[in-house]
């Protein structure tokens, strides 16, 4: 009698040993990049989500999740009389990430011979890790949002045999996608690529793929829906984002239609009234250093908004945004990296100049500036962005590279990740026309992701 015993694949341990090893040197080489350009820095939105985490009942219109983060970091530096916990806890993030996106972007064995990895490689090292480096530096959500967003596609990644463990599985996801959603508005995005990357493999007859993405999305919706009626039970003056929605439409409809459908009080007939819209950047309207006179009155609802633009001008809209979207730049960089000074942080700039005292003894005020890698990065992105638009134009081509690996891959990881791309460009076309950097980079690194777990 003889039985069949399965062996592993020759130089399966081999490849696993490589694997581990390739992780650990890429763990290594971020941790050291960041170290050396680490160099902590505030911004107007840096003392918002400050002031949010003590006292998320003042109304303020960025999301709590963030806020919340840095209060229990506070707190468990109280806990444990280590005042520095709260720097290590944004590092430790921001090294993760930068980690976990240098590992993905490594060329490995199985396409050393395709010359598109390697050009892949260099554009995140030229391109993406910079931004990572200089964007970790700042006290912003972006580096938490992006960690959280790995860790989803780590989850989905896996595919559990028993039944409870897949129920668990498709819950911990949703918890993830709701705390990501309160982390940055953007998150929400992650619902509709759930429930369309479930779709896409519905119409594949994939139908294990389908229903796990499937029950993620319908999960995700029910706790998101769940935390915001929860959360406005509890602080009642968070209730702003309707408005924030309809301010943000109406300002995109604007920016992308200009004087041909005035929306605001000034009308371009009128002189030296309106004239500066033909120009400006979205950014600059957005931020209100146009004045375009205040919203006319028909506009104030989701409603009256739709019926003042029609149904043609709509559509224009719809079509139009993204592209001008990804055209725009934004011009004015103090507001993005602030006054880099550790010893006079931007206090002037913040309305909630008292609350950094609370926090004052977690940051390190004393340092004499930014480090020299930094400044070298700094100035290195300046050039990408103002020079050459490097971040707009290859925003641009993920989007085109996303449309095709949604059609043509059957990774469902990869089809996930470029409708979040997607999306995310979406999201700030038609509701925030601000284009800083960062932005940009919230629409590249999905993308990139996605094209690094592709297995055509």
């Amino acid at each position: 009698m003889t039985t069949n015993v399965k062996h592993p694949p020759q130089g399966a341990g081999i490849i696993g040993h490589r694997k581990i090893i390739q992780l650990s040197l890429a763990t290594g080489c971020a941790f050291l990049l960041n170290l050396a350009a680490f160099s902590p820095f505030f911004t107007p939105d840096s003392f918002h989500y400050l002031h949010l985490s003590l006292h998320p009942v003042a109304g303020d219109a960025h999301p709590l999740g963030f806020g919340f983060f840095l209060l229990l970091a506070k707190y468990c530096a109280d806990l444990l009389h280590l005042d520095f916990l709260v720097l290590v806890s944004l590092f430790t993030i921001s090294t993760t990430v930068i980690a976990m996106t240098f590992y993905d972007a490594l060329p490995r064995e199985s396409t050393k011979r395709r010359p598109f990895a390697y050009l892949f490689f260099m554009l995140y090292l030229l391109l993406l890790m910079p931004a990572l480096l200089i964007i970790s530096s700042a006290v912003w959500s972006e580096s938490l949002y992006w960690l959280i967003l790995i860790f989803i596609g780590g989850l989905l990644f896996l595919k559990p045999k028993r039944p409870f463990l897949r129920c668990f599985l498709v819950l911990l996801i949703a918890v993830l996608c709701t705390f990501l959603y309160h982390v940055r508005y953007e998150g929400i995005i992650v619902v509709p690529a759930l429930l369309s990357t479930a779709i896409i493999f519905l119409c594949r007859a994939d139908k294990d793929t389908a229903l796990k993405f499937l029950y993620a999305g319908i999960t995700s919706v029910i706790l998101i829906a769940s935390s915001m009626i929860l959360i406005q039970k509890t602080f009642p003056t968070v209730n702003i984002n309707n408005t924030m929605l309809i301010d943000g439409l109406r300002t995109s409809m604007q920016c992308t239609l200009r004087c041909a459908h005035p929306l605001f009080e000034n009308k371009c007939d009128q002189p030296d009234a309106y004239e500066p819209i033909k120009e400006a950047s979205c950014s600059d309207i957005t931020l209100g250093h146009v004045q375009i006179g205040a919203p006319l009155a028909g506009t104030l609802t989701f409603s009256g908004l739709l019926k003042e633009m029609g149904i043609k001008d709509t559509i224009t809209w719809l079509f139009k945004a993204p592209w001008k979207y990804l055209q725009d730049i934004h011009t004015r960089w103090g507001m993005e990296i602030g006054r880099f000074d550790m010893r006079h942080p931007n206090l002037n700039a913040s309305p909630y100049a008292g609350i950094i005292l609370e926090y004052y003894k977690y940051f390190n005020y004393y340092l004499t500036g930014p480090s020299p890698l930094f400044n070298a990065l700094h100035v290195w992105i300046k050039f990408l962005h103002f020079e050459l638009k490097a971040y707009n134009w290859f925003s641009l081509f993920g989007i085109f590279i996303s449309l095709f690996f949604i059609v043509t891959s059957r990774q469902p990881l990869t089809v996930f990740f470029c409708f979040i791309s997607i999306g995310t460009l979406l999201i700030f076309s038609y509701i925030n026309p601000h284009v800083p950097f960062r932005f940009l980079i919230h629409i590249l690194l999905p993308c990139f992701i996605g094209i690094s777990l592709n297995k055509n």
